[in-house]
């Protein structure tokens, strides 16, 4: 039964990972492109209602990640997923402090967001570059995280 929950667990967390890290491409490689060919307005639109919906996807991913991370790093044992003394402990340390990077990014993405409301279209600009920068190091970010996991499943 405790295989089976961590199973369970596991596949959660990799739920979690999968909606943060692909509804960044999506919005990265996907609409970002696509809202530059419509009018600024309809953009600014459909910016900020896509945006409204992924701040909350992205926040509960992460509290869902933080969960899950902390349950699966129990069945391992802290001392040895949080160590230095072997290769997992490194690796799941470097992959903790990635997380927390990302973490930092999403809180300025969201305060960044919600200022944006309140701006003309001019002050949006460069907020929206801001938003975009932050975000394409989260993607980048990501697959380092992933990346990392792999390591971990299969070498640490």
């Amino acid at each position: 039964m405790a295989e089976l929950l961590l199973i369970i667990t596991a596949w959660i967390h990799v739920l979690f990972a999968i909606a943060v890290i692909g509804g960044g491409f999506f919005n990265l490689y996907v609409l970002g492109p696509q809202l530059k060919l419509l009018q600024p307005t309809d953009a600014a639109k459909i910016t900020m209602a896509v945006g409204k919906s992924f701040i909350v996807l992205v926040w509960t991913s992460i509290a869902g990640l933080f969960v899950t991370g902390i349950i699966r790093s129990a069945y391992v044992g802290f001392s040895k997923a949080f160590g230095f003394g072997d290769s997992y402990g490194i690796t799941m340390n470097i992959k903790l402090i990635l997380f927390a990077v990302i973490i930092i990014n999403a809180f300025l993405i969201t305060k960044t967001a919600r200022k944006i409301q309140s701006t003309t279209p001019q002050e949006r600009q460069p907020l929206g570059k801001k938003i975009r920068t932050l975000s394409t190091a989260n993607a980048a970010l990501g697959i380092a995280i992933v990346l990392l996991a792999v390591v971990l499943r299969y070498n640490g």
